[in-house]
């Protein structure tokens, strides 16, 4: 395993190393994968019921420190908006972050 995630691993098993107290019995993490299902970034949020999308922009830019090319970058209608695709855009990549069907 990648150095990098067995430090955020570590926190996993039930108590919070924040305050030592279970949250809810979870912890919720945020990752991104490649195509074949390779784990290149992930978090762990702070609360369990964080909002994911302001994790997107250190994620990507994880993600984009292990490959040289990336050309389309799909993802869950909670991270669409402006700044992400925009995001993606200057990577050269296509923002595949589209809205729920009947929306529009």
């Amino acid at each position: 395993m990648e150095p990098v995630f067995q430090h955020r691993l570590n926190r996993i098993g039930g108590n919070d190393c924040r305050n030592g107290k279970k949250v809810g019995g979870y912890e919720k993490a945020v990752a991104m994968m490649d195509k074949r299902y390779k784990l290149t970034a992930f978090e762990l949020t702070e609360n369990p019921h964080d909002n994911e999308s302001p994790y997107f922009e250190p994620l990507l830019a994880e993600a984009v420190a292990c490959y040289e090319q990336i050309d389309i970058v799909s993802a869950d209608v909670a991270y669409l908006s402006r700044d992400n695709c925009d995001l993606v855009a200057e990577l050269g990549a296509i923002p595949g972050i589209y809205p729920r069907q009947g929306l529009l």
